[in-house]
Order: C-alpha cells, then sequence, then structure tokens
C-alpha cells in the first residue's frame, strides 16, 4: 500500500512541474493582456486593421501599377505605401524605436520595387507595435510638443490611427482606379460552391 502511495506522490510531483512552465506562461500573457488594457488595447485594434487592409491592397496591386499616379506631381502607388511606412517609423521614434538604417527623407523615390515596398510597409507596422509596448510604461496624459504644439501621448497615438485610415482611404481610390478590387471586398463562393470545389 505505502508503494502505490509513494508512486502517486511522485506522479503528482512530476504533473506539478511539468505544469509549472504552462502556468508561468499563461501569467506572462495575462501580464501582457493586461498592459494593453483600455486605450493602448483600443489603439492596437484600430492600427491592425487599417494597416493590415494596407498590405492586403499593396499585396493586391500588380507591380506595373506601383508607378500609377492619378495626376502629375501625386504620390504613386508605390510612394503611398512608402509614405505610410514612413510616418509609422516616425511616430514609433517618438517613443523610443530608433529608425530604421538607410530609411531617410528620399526614401519613397528610391523603394518602388513592389517587394521592396511590402517588406517596408511590413517592417514599418512592426515598429509601431514596439512603439506600443514602450507606451504602455508612459502616462497617456503627459505632453509632449510636437508639430509645433504640446500633446499627450494619446493624442499622438490617435494621429497614427488617422494616418493609417486616411491612407487606407487612398490606396483604395487608386485600387479601384487601376480596376483593383480590395480583397475584403470580393465576392466570395457560396459554401455550397466551395464545398463542391473541395471535393474535387
Amino acid at each position: 500500500m505505502s508503494h502505490v502511495r509513494k508512486s502517486l506522490a511522485l506522479i503528482l510531483i512530476l504533473a506539478a512541474a511539468l505544469a509549472l512552465p504552462a502556468v508561468a506562461e499563461n501569467h506572462e500573457a495575462a501580464a501582457a493582456e493586461m498592459e494593453l488594457a483600455g486605450y493602448l488595447a483600443d489603439f492596437k485594434g484600430d492600427f491592425d486593421f487599417s494597416n493590415g487592409r494596407l498590405v492586403e491592397l499593396a499585396e493586391a496591386i500588380p507591380a506595373d501599377k506601383y508607378g500609377w499616379s492619378p495626376a502629375e506631381g501625386v504620390r504613386t502607388v508605390s510612394q503611398v505605401f512608402i509614405h505610410v511606412a514612413g510616418a509609422n517609423f516616425f511616430f514609433a521614434g517618438q517613443f523610443g524605436v530608433d529608425m530604421p538604417e538607410g530609411f531617410g527623407m528620399d526614401a519613397e523615390q528610391k523603394i518602388t520595387a513592389k517587394d521592396d515596398v511590402i517588406a517596408t510597409l511590413k517592417k514599418s507596422q512592426k515598429h509601431i507595435q514596439m512603439a506600443i509596448e514602450n507606451a504602455a510604461e508612459k502616462d497617456l496624459n503627459e505632453e509632449v510638443m510636437m508639430f509645433g504644439r504640446d500633446r499627450t501621448w494619446r493624442s499622438v497615438l490617435m494621429i497614427v490611427s488617422g494616418h493609417g485610415h486616411e491612407h487606407l482611404g487612398q490606396a483604395i481610390a487608386y485600387a479601384r482606379s487601376n480596376g483593383v478590387v480590395p480583397p475584403w471586398s470580393a465576392p466570395q463562393p457560396a459554401p455550397e460552391a466551395a464545398e463542391e470545389g473541395g471535393e474535387g
């Protein structure tokens, strides 16, 4: 009987030891979620939405249309996406995330190939994600000088959100002008048709 009790005790000890890493991991995940509660969580959701759709459009527009613009002197397709990336890098810099090496004021003229544009746009979005982590350590009501006047850190993040949506609308217009339907607006196959296609 004592042998059975010892075996059970050993099993319980091993089970507890194996569970500890999972408990710690869940605790860290919960802590991360808590850090992004409230306004920061809302901001992240909004930013991920608008910038995610910008990437979808960048991927959907053909490479040979990246040099298109609606009129002389207006940004081309590639320049719109690189402009958004540059703004993301700039705003991330306000929260202590360094601008990537080699990205300068002439980026809109230098980065024009589709693959390079998409890679730069995605990289800039990761910079904003790092900026959000740094913002979690700040008092969002604290004021900083930007664009000639005092703004709260919360206001700076609002500018980031607004900028993304502004150029998402512009990119949609550019895509439509070139006969590209935004992926999320494209007709979806009926469930029955999708199932039939899957069987084949």
